[in-house]
């Protein structure tokens, strides 16, 4: 909150500038520019979950397609006001006949609201059939009441859901100046403890707001955030300015790249983690080199004891048989009661001659095993060292010729698993063959975040979007992977077919349904034509 409150002074700086022009390049985003007739100003805008961020900077690089325009109600208006809405994450910016509300809650909360000065909502970056129309309210932010705090709280928790809205980090390094364990409820404490500590917080508090220098500060965990104080005992000052825009653009970035890497890391990881297993599991086999001879032995021994028995040795129906061997040992001996004794002293010879074979050839390879294992581990270990993008892509184009061999394979499983159409530099479509496979493809293939589409109303076929670029697929993205699951569908010979789709996040499978079957709690319906394109594999 207090971040948003140095925003909202910053953002002062550019009221009575033109509004150019609203867009969306990514998904949960916006891009405002603005002009005075000298210099352009910028506002951008994210409301992807966890990455919920505004910021103004004076430089910014539009894309030549794959972007939407927004709110053209509002293009060539002049900026009047900016405030931030007390106690709450949502700045207004207002214009001579609207206001637009940048909602910056989290938990699938945030957008972006345009509205007249009635407060009725015009149009909005989400959910805009749902909400044009309505009265827009400011969500109450339900918080405690300093002289009324909640005793079974954490004395950390109360505040920090208190208006002095002190959060994780600013928390951490109050309690660790006034040496209190945050730990403690509010019960703990007598009324006396309770209001010296909300004085000195509210004194905080103040230190923050009076501060004009803003840091970027790394923690032992390798997060980066922003701090309006240097919080030393929190983590190590990376970079201070005098503008919080650039933190917050630093940050995000950061956050982006930490996104990007967790990611990539993972895949990564697991053809690293499978290569190293498989090649393992035959450096292992080594240590049961000896067992093998042995067992090889005994095999050999047994048939050896078997033709020498004093039996008739084409009789059958043994199953078992207790001989001496030559030093007078007994042994016995597990027969196959469906074959006569030579047959099984045969099948011994015969297990005893594969085992010498095989520890044979194992022997030859021994030398190649060791090294390919030596060398799988040693990449292994390698990857896991690595902490951050830049790190884990050298790796990658260290060992480029092990990981570019296993990724096309991985590509090729996939590819022949389901029917894929490449879409744009970013953006592939995946499409479910029948109805089990629809369910592998969905629930195996898909990520909650992915793009799921799927026929309205009749059968067809599932199909998986797969965007790797930040933000919300384009809508002419949208539009041909509708097409494509439109085609894939009993619809095919239809003219415009609606085609629903949505986050994958959105849809269940219930219990017992059958094979392809779906639930789902959230969706947008779009008119296609059906058909294909010639990008597709």
């Amino acid at each position: 909150l207090y971040t948003l409150e140095k925003i909202t002074i910053e953002f002062q700086e550019i009221i009575g500038f033109k509004l150019i022009e609203v867009i969306s390049q990514e998904k949960d985003s916006a891009v405002l520019t603005f002009f005075d007739n000298e210099n352009f100003r910028y506002i951008k805008y994210y409301g992807i979950p966890h990455f919920e961020a505004i910021y103004m900077t004076e430089k910014f690089s539009k894309k030549r397609s794959n972007f939407s325009v927004l709110f053209p109600q509002i293009t060539n208006e002049f900026l009047q006001d900016v405030s931030l809405i007390s106690d709450t994450r949502v700045i207004c910016l207002t214009f001579m006949k609207y206001k637009l509300y940048f909602l910056l809650f989290g938990n699938g909360q945030n957008n972006l609201i345009l509205t007249n000065f009635e407060d009725v909502v015009i149009d909005s970056l989400e959910n805009s059939k749902e909400l044009i129309g309505t009265h827009f309210k400011i969500p109450p932010s339900n918080l405690f009441d300093l002289k009324n705090l909640p005793s079974d709280l954490t004395i950390k928790k109360a505040l920090s859901y208190s208006n002095l809205l002190l959060n994780q980090f600013y928390s951490d390094n109050f309690f660790n100046l006034l040496k209190i364990d945050s730990n403690k409820k509010v019960a703990e404490f007598s009324s006396e403890e309770i209001a010296d500590i909300i004085n000195k917080a509210k004194e905080y508090v103040g230190s923050i707001n009076k501060s004009q220098k803003f840091y970027l500060i790394s923690n032992s965990k390798g997060e980066k955030f922003l701090s309006l104080i240097p919080l030393e005992s929190i983590g190590v000052i990376e970079y201070v300015s005098d503008k919080v825009s650039n933190l917050v653009s630093k940050v995000l970035s950061f956050r982006f790249q930490q996104n990007k890497y967790n990611e990539l890391f993972k895949r990564i990881k697991k053809l690293a983690e499978q290569d190293f297993k498989s090649i393992k599991k035959k450096y292992d086999a080594y240590a049961n080199e000896q067992m093998k001879v042995q067992l090889a032995e005994k095999y050999r021994e047994y048939g050896d004891l078997i033709y020498s028995a004093p039996q008739n040795l084409k009789a059958k129906g043994k199953a078992e048989i207790i001989l001496s061997d030559f030093q007078g040992t007994q042994k016995k001996i597990e027969l196959n009661p469906k074959l006569t004794l030579i047959e099984n002293a045969e099948k011994f010879y015969e297990k005893s001659k594969n085992l010498i074979k095989n520890v044979n050839i194992m022997s030859m390879q021994k030398q190649r095993i060791e090294e390919q294992y030596l060398f799988a581990e040693k990449r292994l270990t390698e990857l896991k060292q690595c902490e951050n993008l830049s790190q884990l892509e050298e790796h990658i184009k260290k060992y480029s010729n092990f990981y570019k061999v296993k990724m096309a394979k991985e590509e090729k499983e996939i590819s022949e698993k389901f029917k894929k159409f490449q879409l744009s530099d970013d953006a592939i479509l995946y499409v479910g063959k029948d109805a089990k496979n629809n369910d592998e493809l969905t629930f195996g293939f898909g990520k909650a975040n992915d793009y799921w589409f799927h026929i309205r109303g009749a059968s067809g076929s599932h199909c998986i979007l797969k965007y790797t670029a930040t933000g919300k697929p384009p809508k002419e993205i949208i539009e041909k992977a509708a097409s494509i699951a439109a085609y894939y569908s009993s619809q095919r010979n239809g003219k415009y077919i609606p085609v629903v789709y949505t986050q994958k996040k959105y849809v269940r499978k219930p219990k017992g349904a059958n094979a392809g079957a779906v639930v789902i709690s959230k969706e947008e319906v779009i008119m296609v034509e059906p058909k294909l394109f010639e990008t597709n594999n």
